[in-house]
């Protein structure tokens, strides 16, 4: 397999609703990386100029949108917010942000539910539970 046989995110983008993220967490845990570098941060920083931990940025708020749409919530309107709802743990993030989305009249997208507004929701909820 060449370099250019090695899907990027571009190759695996092409449907509706994917994210880089998405693309990155297949490469990453189907090892497409290996062919032509040694390691997924390798990959990361010479491939596409970014570091490994800000792939597993973007990996984890693709997971959550993922999360989030599934329980039938719409997606964050951007990556802050999705990144801030990484921080509940996995079962309990629809539920929170099915309570930001209530809490801006279903619009999460307005300024009040900017990602520090979501971080608000996150730590009121984790306050909750804990």
């Amino acid at each position: 397999m060449t370099r250019q046989a090695v899907p990027g995110p571009s190759d695996l983008l092409r449907g509706a609703g994917n994210m880089v993220g998405n693309a990155l967490l297949r490469i990453r845990d189907g090892r497409l990386y290996r062919a032509d570098f040694g390691t997924f941060e390798e990959y990361c920083r010479e491939r596409w100029g970014f570091s490994d931990s800000r792939a597993r940025q973007l990996i984890g708020a693709a997971q959550t949108v993922t999360t989030v749409t599934v329980a039938g919530l719409p997606a964050p309107a951007n990556e802050g917010q999705a990144r801030a709802l990484t921080a509940v743990p996995e079962p309990e993030r629809a539920e929170v942000w099915r309570e930001t989305v209530e809490r801006t009249n279903g619009q999460p997208t307005c300024i009040w539910s900017s990602s520090t507004q979501v971080r608000t929701c996150v730590t009121m909820n984790t306050t909750q539970v804990v």
